[in-house]
């Protein structure tokens, strides 16, 4: 393959991966700052064609199917000029109060998209660079989202984006992405709880399902992870002390301090972890299938 066309695939991928991190980390509209950065150091280049700057954005915009929703809306946001407007409340009263309007034009999908002709000006007077082309068509396409189904009337009563109206569907957007990156990052958790209790063959929970001196029932509870400290904790060169490592035991003061918590909680729905509980809180049909996924990890 031509390197040139490697290096345009690479920096693709690259602005993809940016954004979406971005995103996840920084919420939308940073992750809209990223991308514009992003298009404007690759146009930069001289040895770039125009259509090569717009095969670009388009290849990016493509990776970032799931990400174009609240990338538009920022777009948009950034097309809506913040301005102070004082109003004469009569008797020498008056109030002032920040508005957003498009020079004049309220963000429409006609005003949006400049009456249809992406190729002249938009409604700000600027001219449609590829980037803002494509913002525009995604932004257009997804209208209807940012109303739930409830559009807001103008003056004129047409349909149109305000400020307020992104702003909320940002947020909205942002919530839900840093709600799933929450759950990921608690599944992981959980996910290295069940690895460090089953590696060297169930090591570490069998010694904490023993560890009472009882007959092992394939059940731990909070009492035996507390037992299990106070062993660690008094006998620093005891047994159990010396036979798992650093990471280990403090898995195991963690899942004791935190076992309570809404993460914990799904490993113990009825008060124990076993390995049907843990296999059913990450996600598999049986023990079986959970071994088989996690050793291969």
């Amino acid at each position: 393959m031509d390197s040139s066309i490697n290096q345009f695939n690479n920096q693709v991928e690259k602005t993809i991966n940016n954004v979406k991190e971005t995103s996840k980390t920084a919420g939308t509209q940073a992750a809209y700052k990223e991308l514009r950065k992003e298009y404007e150091n690759f146009i930069a280049n001289p040895n770039h064609s125009q259509s090569e700057d717009k095969a670009f954005i388009q290849n990016v915009a493509y990776g970032l199917n799931d990400q174009m929703v609240g990338l538009s809306a920022a777009w948009g946001l950034n097309q809506l000029q913040a301005k102070e407007v004082t109003y004469n409340q009569g008797s020498d009263s008056e109030r002032t109060v920040t508005e957003y309007s498009s020079h004049g034009h309220d963000l429409t999908p006609k005003t949006i998209l400049n009456d249809g002709n992406l190729t002249d000006v938009n409604a700000n007077g600027q001219i449609m660079t590829p980037f803002d082309q494509v913002m525009a068509q995604e932004l257009t396409a997804n209208f209807d989202q940012f109303h739930h189904s409830k559009p807001v009337l103008g003056l004129f009563g047409h349909a149109y984006l305000s400020h307020d109206t992104l702003i909320h569907k940002i947020d909205k957007i942002d919530k839900a992405n840093f709600k799933e990156q929450a759950l990921i990052r608690n599944q992981n958790e959980d996910v290295n709880i069940a690895q460090s209790l089953m590696a060297n063959n169930n090591e570490l929970f069998a010694t904490l399902d023993g560890i009472n001196n009882q007959e092992p029932t394939g059940k731990i509870h909070r009492d035996n992870l507390k037992k299990f400290i106070k062993d660690v904790e008094t006998n620093p060169n005891g047994v159990i002390a010396q036979s798992f490592d650093t990471e280990q035991i403090s898995m195991v003061y963690n899942l004791e301090k935190n076992w309570d918590s809404e993460q914990i909680k799904i490993l113990h729905p009825d008060g124990y972890i076993s390995f049907d509980s843990m296999a059913n809180a990450l996600g598999y049909s049986d023990t079986q299938s959970m071994y088989n996924n996690l050793e291969r990890r």
